[in-house]
């Protein structure tokens, strides 16, 4: 058998991949009616959203699960955009309020963003050198917590006042310790961005009502950051799950390393299976870095190697689980 990864390198094995026969049960809730509030009230995930890379002008993120938002004074910086289409907002709403949601990868010191109007078009091709203009001023906003809320009122008024000019947020660093980083997690991802409107509208409206999660209902996402790795490359894994309902409860989180359908087991990386035991809170994602290295030499060449990451519910046995793939040359 081979070695535990990734202190040694897998051998090159003839491919029989199989993934694990984790297969969730399909769920089914009952609709329950919500009760009407006060005011009408919408959220809104970004439509579009990218980061630019310094280090990488002609390249474009716009697919990313993390926006980078780095700051190295002025050398290799990253900056996020997003944008909310506000078509679902009635013509004649009256705001009563809105906040902006941003969930965080990690938070590897203290620190602040800023974010800005944007001022001309973009799309997720964007890249460093054709990214927008935007507003010189900047409101700063702390981010220290794995989840941050903001005002939104300022912004969401400016749009609503002015819907051609509607070309969304810019965040960049602002000041802090070292590293000088974060990554908020992306439209794409399990967690992201959210903006919330609160309203009044002279011609009230039904409200919806929602599908509620089943009582197995987790999420769960695996990120890896690049697809193919070269000696001396950084090597970063990480794991996200969520609880979709509003109470505590336990899970089973499960890292599997496949290797043409040998499989290895975090925490240990032995090929006997094994996992480890997470606590959610209501509603909670939680988020963690579980491989971080940097690529060693003389390891050969391999393809299609996999991570299986699973959620199961230690009640039912059910599951929520991902995969992603990756390689490497010497």
């Amino acid at each position: 058998a081979a070695p535990p990864f990734p202190e040694i390198c897998l051998p090159e094995l003839s491919h029989s991949a199989s993934p694990p026969t984790w297969t969730p049960d399909p769920p089914t809730p009952t609709p329950t009616p919500t009760p009407t509030p006060s005011c009408s009230y919408i959220e809104l995930v970004p439509e579009m959203d990218c980061y630019v890379d310094q280090s990488n002008p002609d390249q474009a993120f716009g697919g990313d699960l993390f926006l980078k938002v780095f700051s190295n004074s002025g050398s290799d910086d990253c900056y996020a955009y997003m944008k909310f289409n506000l078509d679902d907002l009635p013509a004649d709403a009256a705001l009563v309020s809105s906040t902006l949601t941003l969930n965080f990868l990690n938070i590897p010191a203290w620190g602040k963003i800023n974010y800005s109007l944007v001022t001309s078009e973009w799309n997720e091709e964007t890249t460093f050198n054709t990214q927008p203009t935007n507003q010189p001023n900047y409101t700063s906003v702390n981010a220290n917590e794995s989840s941050v809320t903001i005002d939104a009122m300022v912004p969401l008024s400016y749009w609503t006042t002015n819907p051609m000019n509607n070309h969304g947020l810019k965040f960049q660093y602002y000041y802090g310790n070292s590293p000088k980083r974060r990554e908020i997690l992306s439209r794409e991802s399990m967690a992201p961005p959210v903006l919330k409107v609160w309203y009044n509208s002279q011609e009230p409206k039904p409200t919806p009502t929602p599908t509620p999660p089943s009582e197995n209902d987790y999420l769960m996402q695996l990120y890896i950051n690049q697809a193919n790795f070269k000696p001396g490359d950084s090597f970063l894994l990480s794991f996200i799950g969520k609880n979709q309902l509003s109470f505590e409860r336990e899970a089973n989180i499960w890292i599997v390393l496949d290797a043409y359908g040998m499989y290895w087991f975090y925490p240990s990386w032995s090929s006997q299976p094994d996992y480890e035991i997470w606590t959610f809170e209501g509603y909670e994602y939680i988020s963690e870095s579980i491989l971080h290295f940097t690529w060693p030499s003389d390891c050969g060449s391999a393809a299609e190697i996999r991570f299986w990451g699973g959620i199961e519910d230690p009640q039912t046995h059910k599951w929520a689980y991902d995969m992603v793939s990756f390689g490497w040359t010497s």
